[in-house]
């Protein structure tokens, strides 16, 4: 579970985007492997879907969103294998839209720069994706409601989200405990929001009961062999401490070789990682509640959103 943040507030998506800059070929060679790993193993599932899809709404085309593209490498596996659907990736980066346009292309494919956070079409899509995106969304709650608002009536939000990892959790506590790390937060040791088990997001999920038919949250584990370097990049992509202490390029260059060192090698230096994580499926209402106006401001705020928490010497520690 989650404490809020007392003091550093989470950077914006912008903010991100603008200060942190992705470097589009480290990025692909990042998530060319586990991207593909994904899309293998949703690749029959998703034709099932579509299938249904078409026979809901023979005469309009299946269209598909993924947010936060990335590279664009999911996206365009997903465009190839069915080239009847419309797909369209978004990401906030301009530089990785540049890239996966250049690196990417299908028929069936288009790109945007937009923030997933800031959907407003309402009924346009069938399949909303997300790999690896909710753990960097503030108000989740209203990210869920606006992806339910976005789904066609019947439509699918599926998300793969991280969970906390406990090797590479202590390893990034062992690193925040020395210099020059503990001396940039003051001695208070930041670490990233991520969920230790699905149960945030299934309270998630229960939130938005009311527009949506059916949900489920299940916890999974997938071994991926990583070299260091891009253990690394994938480390970057997820310790949120890194933008809460807002680490310069060079600093986040040295913080995530510290955490490196601190994780087990095999002896040719492979690193074999334990990704643990969440899958998310919400699949929406046949009919719009009629207390339920689209895109009307969240009523219940009581979810606390899953962002950045604050460890102290006296609190603590996810384990």
């Amino acid at each position: 579970m989650f404490h809020q943040p007392t003091a550093r507030k989470h950077r914006a998506v912008e903010e991100i985007a603008t200060k942190f800059p992705i470097d589009y070929a480290k990025l692909n060679s990042m998530q060319t492997n586990t991207n593909l790993l994904w899309f293998n193993n949703l690749r029959v599932e998703l034709g099932r879907f579509f299938e249904s899809c078409r026979t809901k709404h023979p005469t309009q085309p299946v269209r598909i969103l993924e947010l936060g593209c990335g590279a664009g490498i999911f996206a365009y596996e997903l465009a190839k294998a069915f080239p009847t659907v419309e797909v369209l990736a978004v990401d906030i980066s301009e530089a990785l839209i540049t890239g996966a346009k250049q690196q990417y292309q299908q028929p069936n494919l288009s790109y945007a720069v937009r923030d997933a956070t800031k959907l407003e079409k309402y009924n346009d899509h069938d399949l909303i994706l997300g790999l690896f995106i909710m753990h960097f969304i503030q108000d989740k709650p209203e990210f869920m409601r606006r992806v339910a608002h976005s789904l066609r009536p019947g439509g699918q939000a599926r998300f793969i989200t991280p969970l906390e990892n406990k090797i590479m959790l202590q390893a990034r506590q062992s690193v925040l405990e020395k210099s020059p790390w503990k001396e940039k937060n003051n001695n208070r040791f930041c670490i990233a929001g991520i969920a230790t088990d699905s149960t945030p997001y299934q309270l998630l999920l229960e939130s938005n009961s009311k527009r949506l038919a059916q949900s489920s949250c299940e916890q999974k584990s997938q071994n991926i062999e990583m070299s260091p370097d891009v253990f690394k990049s994938f480390l970057n992509g997820i310790a949120l401490e890194i933008r809460a202490l807002e680490l310069s390029e060079e600093e986040t260059k040295q913080y995530c070789s510290d955490v490196c060192d601190e994780i087990p090698k095999r002896q040719e230096g492979k690193i074999d990682f334990k990704l643990d994580y969440t899958e998310i499926i919400a699949i929406r209402r046949q009919f719009e509640p009629s207390n339920d106006s689209p895109l009307s401001p969240t009523q219940s705020r009581s979810l606390s959103p899953l962002c950045p928490h604050r460890i102290t010497e006296n609190s603590p520690r996810s384990t």
